[in-house]
Order: structure tokens, then C-alpha cells, then sequence
């Protein structure tokens, strides 16, 4: 969401009410407005003015996000146990066709080993995202 609808406390005419954006996403396309309500009619003030600080932080929570999942393959640099391990963070960079590469801090959240004929197989996979 880029543009947030707030309402606080009070009732009919006296209701508080505040509204905000993030206009260089809205303008970003002419379909560009996505907008949300953030009702705070239960929140623990009498005024109005901690209204634009939620909106701050629903706007703040509503950047769209990319987010990069996959399987990591050994190689030189990607070496399990030498290079990562389990939990560790690793960058990433991804070329994402004609619109060039992205980065990533990304989280190795699963390993699998198995064993078979005597040669060892891992299975590592990561996670991460990041704001467009």
C-alpha cells in the first residue's frame, strides 16, 4: 500500500481523522495508488497526533518487497562447511533479465545431507529480500 486512510478516536463529526502517501511510488505508474484504511478508533490517546506516525510506519511497512529463494550449488566460493554453513549470511547477486542484477543478504535456512555410495550430497538452500 502507498497511500493510508487513518481514523481515531471519536465518534460522528468529531471523529480524528489524517491521511498521507508516498507519492514517488503512487506516480511511479498511472495505476499506481494502492490505497489501505488503518483504523485506530482502540488506540490509548485523546488526540489525533500520534495518527501520522502509524501512518509513517504502515507506509513504511507496505514497500514492496523481492524476495529470493533457491538452492545453492557447490562450486568454488560455495563450498558447505568451508565457505557456509547452516544459519550463516551470504550475498547474493541475481541478473533478472534486461533489468540487471540485484543483491541480496540472504539467510542459508535449510540443509539436508545425505549419503549415498560413499559420496556425500548437500542440499543448501537460502532466503532473503530485499525493497524495491
Amino acid at each position: 500500500m502507498n497511500y493510508i486512510f487513518a481514523t481515531g478516536s471519536g465518534s460522528g463529526a468529531g471523529i480524528v481523522r489524517d491521511e498521507d502517501g508516498d507519492d514517488e511510488r503512487i506516480n511511479a505508474s498511472p495505476w499506481g495508488a494502492m490505497e489501505a484504511h488503518l483504523d485506530l478508533r482502540d488506540a490509548d490517546a485523546d488526540s489525533g497526533d500520534y495518527i501520522p506516525d502509524e501512518i509513517k510506519a504502515a507506509l513504511y511497512g507496505g514497500r514492496p518487497r523481492m524476495i529470493l529463494t533457491g538452492q545453492i550449488e557447490d562450486g568454488p566460493g560455495a563450498i558447505y562447511g568451508l565457505d557456509y554453513s547452516y544459519g550463516d549470511r551470504v550475498n547474493t547477486k541475481v541478473a533478472v533479465g534486461s533489468h540487471g542484477s540485484y543483491s541480496f543478504d540472504c539467510l542459508v535456512n535449510a540443509v539436508a545431507v545425505t549419503v549415498d555410495q560413499n559420496r556425500e550430497n548437500i542440499d543448501a538452500h537460502l532466503r532473503g529480500e530485499s525493497i524495491v
